[in-house]
């Protein structure tokens, strides 16, 4: 039986996570998937936890990333895109979590739906030590459009975003606007996905389900101030901006203009050579003023 829908995880030494996110994978309710897991070439038994675990169902499949294909996570995603045979992609790393209903709910969206719509939901944050997660139950990105560059807007002006497993995407809008790009390290899910709302037809969002981001797992700042992360950075952003401005025709749109000024700050404080060797990228972020006004908009807003 062919998949509808095909789950993507890559994985780099998560022996210790990735149990609990096969496991959330087995108890989902829609039962025709396949779970293609990409090992980045793991060293801490993973292989073999994983090989033991799928044993008895054949709808789990394992891949090693070949030495000739370049190492990281969007690598090992383009090469679970290469091989997905589900109309459906859903994007999960190995130390997160999806409610039970997730790909039933959002498939049912995108079936009745316009060609190339895509699928969100509610998320919430697990910390390791929380006995269960916490859900946001309101948030001003929880909304469905027939124009996706509303979404955009929201993550520019309320501070916020989407962690990548709250999409579910049609394998046919990957097709049309793009693979991961596999020379970024940091920021490429943003770029990634801003290039998937920008090519989809519509936003549906899920009220009845969610996602769950599982953080403490790592020290972003260090791969931030890594000069690999720094020209990863500058690149995703360089990019955002030319994809918002070809898409919609607005110009250093809100969410890099805040993007920016997040890395102004950063790399003031830890760095700040940077800013004098990249002077036009961040001399068109967000003014304080502007951040101060969002920052409290923002902040009444939630509380009407």
């Amino acid at each position: 039986m062919k998949p509808e829908v095909s789950i993507i995880i890559p994985t780099f030494n998560r022996a210790h996570t990735i149990e609990e996110t096969i496991d959330c994978v087995m108890n989902q309710t829609h039962q025709k998937w396949e779970c293609l897991v990409v090992d980045d070439g793991s060293t801490d038994g993973t292989e073999e936890l994983l090989k033991t675990k799928f044993s008895e169902d054949s709808r789990f499949i394992y891949i090693q990333r070949p030495k000739s294909r370049k190492k990281g996570a969007a690598s090992c995603r383009n090469l679970g895109l290469e091989k997905a045979e589900g109309k459906f992609i859903q994007f999960l790393d190995s130390d997160d979590l999806i409610a039970e209903n997730k790909l039933e709910e959002q498939t049912n969206l995108l079936k009745n739906a316009p060609l190339n719509s895509l699928a969100t939901s509610k998320w919430g944050r697990m910390q390791p030590n929380w006995e269960f997660p916490m859900i946001y139950e309101k948030m001003p990105t929880y909304f469905s459009s027939k124009n996706p560059r509303k979404l955009l807007d929201v993550f520019g002006n309320q501070f916020t975003y989407f962690p990548p497993h709250v999409y579910l995407l049609p394998s046919g809008l990957i097709k049309k606007a793009g693979i991961w790009d596999e020379e970024l390290s940091l920021s490429d899910d943003g770029e990634f996905f801003c290039r998937m709302i920008l090519g989809s037809s519509n936003i549906v969002f899920s009220p009845k389900t969610y996602a769950i981001y599982k953080t403490g797992a790592g020290n972003r700042l260090n791969g931030l101030l890594s000069e690999e992360g720094i020209a990863s950075y500058i690149k995703a952003w360089t990019l955002n901006e030319k994809t918002i401005l070809h898409c919609t025709g607005v110009k250093n749109h809100v969410l890099v203009r805040q993007a920016k000024l997040h890395f102004y700050k950063r790399m003031k404080k830890h760095n700040p050579s940077v800013i004098k060797e990249h002077p036009d990228f961040f001399n068109s972020r967000m003014s304080s003023f502007e951040y101060l006004f969002l920052k409290t908009s923002a902040k009444l807003n939630s509380l009407l």
